[in-house]
């Protein structure tokens, strides 16, 4: 192919003959239809990805504000609500994408986004010296998951709403 004549496709497999502007790009095939209950993996990871957006500076500033002398009850508080309102926002973007049962999409985004924030936490408890505990950790698990849930409910109302003629 030279580089002159921008029409010669006869020697370069990448360009298609019905395309003479460009590689040929095959297009992905559509994802198999899921069953009736079955979770999109690709809307919690969108969901989850999208919340920690919100969720992990919070945790960063989280942690920060935990090891000042004295603790700093206001900020400690906003950064935590902070946090779980990216959960809500995982779990709204997953119920408001889902195929079918935005709820279980919602709290799965949320608790997938739950796991990297729960880290930051561990480690900031570890690098200023407190006890983990796995009582706390469970409850704030669940409580991703329902406020997952919670916002999964809005973006499926949302969706229908907008769906709705």
């Amino acid at each position: 192919m030279s580089f002159d004549d921008p029409n010669d496709h006869d020697h370069d497999p990448d360009l298609a003959p019905d395309h003479p502007t460009g590689p040929a790009r095959s297009q992905p095939a559509p994802p198999a239809p899921l069953a009736d209950g079955q979770i999109s993996r690709l809307v919690v990871f969108r969901g989850a990805a999208t919340g920690l957006l919100i969720a992990m500076p919070a945790a960063f500033v989280n942690v920060v504000v935990s090891d000042q002398k004295p603790k700093p009850q206001a900020a400690i508080n906003l950064s935590f609500l902070a946090v779980l309102i990216g959960f809500i926002l995982a779990g709204w973007l997953a119920g408001r994408e889902a195929p079918s049962v935005p709820s279980k999409h919602g709290a799965a985004a949320a608790f997938v986004a739950f796991i990297p924030i729960e880290v930051i936490g561990i480690l900031g408890r570890l690098d200023r010296g407190e006890a983990l505990s796995l009582g706390s950790i469970i409850f704030v698990g669940l409580l991703a998951a329902c406020a997952g849930t919670a916002g999964a409910q809005l973006g499926a109302a949302r969706r229908a709403r907008k769906e709705s003629p």
